[in-house]
């Protein structure tokens, strides 16, 4: 029993030993044993190593006698192997018994090291880069007091025509750059078999970057690589086995999103990130820690819905005999959102983010390439808008029977029935004043001696002069009611439409509550009704397979107002978007243009002297109908949208070659947009304004952003896009 317990003893003792010294192995205390095929050629070896085409020619010497098939050869850089190498021989032959001839392929450090543990740490520096050439103009590399790396940027991110000579088309980043970099990690082998593997690079960055664009731009996202350079290898033992590692350093600027007009921002942002990848446990997991700041000098920009972001991408890898293994990207960005919508309706945000990714290759025998995993991607709001956006509502007055501009009328703006914003008409009716930007506001004209007139449903987008509907103001004194008639026509062919259901009710673009009459179009698409109180009166339009309108009428006591006509288009495609002119009896011809994006390449551009626009065989956009004896409608369908910028103008042709000409301003001229069945957007003409060009809206993936913007061209238009021109498209136009 004795002889028992003392085994027992010795036994349990043994294994606390055992144990004990598990506990105290560590990793770094791994012997460097070379795998038993494992040759380690010498650096005389190494300067008589050539290439001839796809083999190595060796020298026969003592130190190379061993050299067989299935042997691993490692080498420190030279000349001609910048790199150094790690090869396996996949054959062997000699040349004359002078020289061994061999093929080859790449080995991984797991097959040529028994066991073996190496650690590393590296500050980069721009002595140690091959060279110092930036990968595009206006990038520098200096020296820096806050930095290794100091980037002095002025450059462009995108550039719509492709040509430099031309600037007023691009996106510029210009600022500076400041980077220092720090690679750390470490290598374990045991039993021919990778146990740990550690990569790490610290990045220190400040950017103080001002990004300007000229040009507005759609669905952008393009890198811009401004540096991309190796530096010289450097090389880490274990024991007698070169590990030859050469860093590598890119850095890229990136733009992304949409903007829509010209705009400026500026940002400064400091961070320090850690990123990397740990094998540990026989897992991949990355590996990461980040702190950062950031500030703006940015001021109100007059913008309307833009959402884009400039980054910084710096991206360190890590070759190892020249074969790509690691790499991390740890960028910075600052992100522009403006949406007059909002209370706070511009933000700019600053943000990280970064990923990293492995080759195995050269670890194990496997050629997996793992990742990117995301190491974090986020972002933080550095400066907001702290005052509400502002629109400018406009308009004209006229007295309904004489047609003269009104004055002294009280113009006032409600919201939810508070007083909001208040104007009053000048001598030739004319009035103007701004208010927060917001939707459904009321907007009531009064005057002693004429009825009031409720205008309703107005919106008013910020940074914008919204024009409303010339305003009828009837007298007192036509008191009871009146009679009104005229026609609806079809938006497509000018003919016409019978069946047509019309539905009054009081105020100005009033398309709900309680309804003041009714009446139905008959066969010959004409309408009338009596009985309705003198005042301003909305009717709304419908008829099945036709898409519901509005248009606005005036009633006047113990008077017969002929004429008052409406359009109304057929029921679209979902996709389909449909723009009808409609306008007075003067001028007699206004013409409706469309430019866009050619699927090809350049612009096409619809009008009345090329009405279709297809491309391999498919309609894209037309010109349905043209009128040129006053009132329209002048219909465009786009039929099959395309990424890209779209611009919408009305000329008038009738005064072309007039430089002071109010006819088009004065014309009553509406323009409905439809998106597919439904009317999205109603724009009317600037009133009292010269120009015989009305540049009215712009549209990108169905986003409308207002132009009406008045021009004198005589040739007959200008149609803009930041500061460059189309009006190429539009200098000969041939004569009706």
């Amino acid at each position: 029993m004795k002889l028992q317990m003392i085994v027992i003893l010795l036994v349990l003792s043994l294994t606390l030993v055992l144990m004990s010294c598990q506990k105290t192995t560590k990793p770094e205390d791994t012997p460097n044993v070379l795998d038993a095929n494992t040759i380690v050629l010498s650096d005389a070896v190494m300067a008589q190593v050539q290439i001839e085409g796809s083999n190595l020619i060796l020298p026969m010497n003592a130190e190379t006698a061993a050299l067989a098939e299935g042997k691993f050869i490692v080498g420190k850089p030279t000349a001609t192997f910048p790199h150094g190498f790690l090869y396996k021989i996949t054959g062997l032959d000699t040349i004359l018994n002078e020289s061994y001839i061999l093929s080859y392929e790449p080995a991984s450090l797991a097959e040529a090291l028994k066991s073996g543990y190496v650690a590393f740490s590296q500050v980069l520096s721009p002595d140690r880069l091959a060279s110092t050439q930036a990968a595009l103009p206006g990038v520098k590399l200096i020296g820096g007091e806050r930095g290794n790396f100091q980037f002095e940027i002025d450059a462009v991110l995108y550039d719509e025509d492709g040509n430099t000579s031309t600037t007023d088309d691009q996106v510029t980043f210009s600022g500076t750059a400041d980077l220092d970099v720090t690679l750390a990690g470490y290598i374990h082998i045991r039993d021919n078999q990778l146990k740990g593997m550690r990569f790490t690079a610290k990045q220190d960055v400040v950017l103080n970057a001002n990004v300007s664009n000229s040009v507005s731009f759609f669905n952008v996202n393009q890198d811009v690589l401004i540096f991309s350079q190796p530096f010289q290898p450097v090389i880490v033992y274990f024991g007698v086995f070169p590990l030859v590692l050469t860093p590598t350093l890119e850095v890229k600027l990136n733009l992304a999103g949409n903007a829509m007009v010209n705009l400026t921002m500026g940002y400064q942002y400091t961070n320090t990130a850690t990123g990397g990848i740990e094998f540990k446990d026989n897992a991949w997991n990355p590996i990461h820690t980040i702190t950062e700041n950031a500030s703006s000098s940015m001021a109100n920009p007059l913008a309307f819905n833009v959402s884009y972001k400039a980054s910084l991408k710096p991206e360190v890898g890590l070759l190892f005999y020249g074969i790509i293994g690691p790499s991390v990207a740890v960028g910075a960005f600052g992100e522009i959102i403006v949406d007059p919508a909002q209370t706070a309706w511009w933000q700019l945000w600053a943000g990280f983010f970064g990923q990293v990714s492995i080759n195995t290759s050269v670890l194990f025998d496997d050629s997996t390439r793992l990742g990117p995993w995301e190491l974090f991607n986020t972002r933080f709001l550095v400066v907001q808008s702290t005052s509400p956006i502002q629109g400018t509502l406009s308009g004209l007055v006229k007295d309904a029977v004489t047609q003269q501009g009104l004055s002294g009328v009280s113009v006032s703006a409600y919201k939810n029935n508070d007083l909001v914003g208040s104007g009053t008409s000048d001598a030739q009716g004319q009035f103007s004043f701004d208010l927060n930007a917001g939707t459904g506001y009321r907007v009531t004209f009064t005057k002693e001696g004429y009825y009031a007139v409720n205008y309703n449903n107005v919106n008013v987008p910020g940074n914008q002069v919204t024009n409303l509907e010339t305003i009828m103001q009837i007298d007192l004194t036509y008191t009871g009611t009146g009679t009104i008639n005229g026609y609806i026509y079809n938006a497509l062919n000018g003919q016409p439409v019978d069946n047509v259901n019309l539905v009054f009710r009081a105020g100005v673009n009033t398309q709900t509550g309680n309804i003041s009459g009714d009446t139905t179009t008959n066969s010959s698409g004409f309408y009338t009704i009596s009985m309705l109180n003198t005042g301003n009166f909305t009717v709304e339009a419908s008829r099945a397979d036709y898409v519901t309108t509005y248009f606005n009428v005036v009633v006047i006591g113990g008077q017969t107002i002929s004429g008052q006509n409406g359009v109304i288009t057929p029921v679209l495609d979902a996709s389909e978007i449909r723009i009808v002119l409609t306008w007075g009896a003067s001028p007699s011809d206004l013409d409706s243009h469309i430019t866009g994006p050619h699927p090809g390449g350049g612009r096409f551009h619809v009008y009345y002297a090329y009405s279709d626009f297809s491309y391999n065989s498919e309609l894209y956009c037309s010109l349905d109908y043209d009128d040129v004896s006053s009132y329209g409608p002048e219909t465009i369908t786009i039929y099959n949208q395309t990424g890209g910028l779209y611009r919408y103008s009305v000329h008038d042709y009738t005064n072309r070659y007039s430089t002071s000409s109010y006819a088009l301003s004065n014309s009553s001229a509406t323009v409905r947009v439809y998106f597919g069945s439904t009317l999205v957007q109603t724009f009317h003409v600037p009133t009292n304004e010269i120009g015989t060009l009305w540049t009215v809206f712009e549209l990108f993936d169905n986003q409308i952003v207002p132009k009406n913007i008045m021009s004198n061209e005589s040739n007959p238009g200008d149609i803009t896009k930041g500061n460059k021109t189309d009006g190429a498209l539009l200098l000969e136009l041939p004569q009706k």
